[in-house]
């Protein structure tokens, strides 16, 4: 998280979800310079119906 974003709870509490999953370096792929992306698969709406989301 960029502290200098303006503040996007719902995106800060996804991120922070991630955060406390069993996510590994291999998980990630990077592209570029400044670009990393999530390649594990993630149940999108288990995360939403989970209440953290909500």
């Amino acid at each position: 998280m960029d502290l200098m974003e303006p503040l996007r709870p719902s995106l800060d509490r996804f991120v922070l979800h991630l955060i406390d999953t069993n996510l590994n370096v291999d998980d990630f792929i990077q592209k570029g310079k400044e670009s990393c992306f999530l390649t594990k698969r993630f149940d999108f709406k288990e995360f939403i119906f989970s209440g953290v989301y909500s």
